[in-house]
């Protein structure tokens, strides 16, 4: 079971969260750790199930632990905690084929695909990426939402306590624990000084509007709407009753052969650089 973070939306968020869940295909909830997104999530699902639709779910750290077979540890070992990046590329080309698939065994509007999306470290960046495939349009249009939930400092700090002292309920032991968590904001400032971003306010340390604004660059190809998270309360139960989309043995196996054809400087030049497209 995943921690339950404290966090709860604002009120434009409901009406949001409500509309998509009645009307979208696809919605992607994007983010770092400790931004509130598995909170969203959960809404979103609860809100699609109560609508009679049937609810998929996608998650980046659920989708990635059938690669983590003792084979592909052993030529791509973690490293701090962090996945290899053969592994995280692997994980996101898996991705991309499979919301295909899923599209196509369920195209009518009673079924809805929830995902968690960090994008961070090439973390399912796939999906965001504009492709010349046959998952393009529908990942580029209005079927799709990507939701960027941006917590306010106060609402990131509690999170990120809650996180400390839960660790130990995490649904696979592997959610990013609060140095990581650190690491991936101090990503963010360089992605956003590599993209030319400025820093909204002059203080040092997470700045909730250049989270936004970086976020929103990498998403440009995609409908993208922020989500401010400014309160906090205690979070829903977890999701039940939905359908994961998980990769198969024989998935992993033929997608780490695609990535085994690739030199390692590529693969660890595509991983250092997977905000650029």
């Amino acid at each position: 079971m995943r921690p339950q973070y404290p966090s709860r939306i604002v009120d434009e968020l409901h009406d949001l969260i409500a509309s998509a869940a009645r009307e979208r295909h696809c919605v992607f909830v994007a983010g770092l750790p400790a931004s509130g997104k598995s909170a969203v999530v959960r809404r979103i699902g609860r809100a699609a199930a109560d609508a009679g639709r049937v609810v998929h779910l996608l998650q980046w750290d659920v989708a990635r632990l059938p690669f983590d077979t003792p084979a592909n540890l052993a030529r791509y070992p973690e490293l701090g905690g962090v996945t290899h990046a053969a592994i995280r590329l692997a994980v996101g080309r898996w991705a991309r084929g499979a919301v295909l698939r899923w599209d196509r065994a369920h195209p009518g509007p009673r079924h809805i695909l929830v995902g968690e999306t960090p994008l961070i470290g090439e973390r399912l960046m796939e999906l965001a990426r504009p492709r010349d495939d046959g998952l393009e349009p529908l990942l580029a249009g209005e079927r799709t939402l990507f939701v960027v939930p941006v917590p306010s400092a106060a609402v990131r700090r509690a999170i990120e306590a809650a996180r400390a002292g839960d660790m130990s309920a995490a649904r696979d032991a592997k959610s990013a624990p609060p140095d990581l968590v650190r690491a991936h904001w101090s990503e963010i400032e360089a992605v956003a000084v590599a993209l030319g971003l400025p820093r909204a306010s002059g203080s040092a340390g997470y700045d909730p509007g250049l989270y936004a604004a970086t976020y929103q660059r990498l998403l440009r190809h995609r409908h993208v709407v922020v989500a401010p998270v400014t309160d906090v309360a205690r979070t829903d139960a977890a999701l039940a009753g939905v359908h994961e989309i998980v990769p198969s043995a024989d998935e992993v196996a033929a997608t780490m052969r695609e990535i085994e054809r690739m030199p390692s400087a590529e693969v660890a030049r595509s991983a250092a650089q997977w905000y650029a497209e």
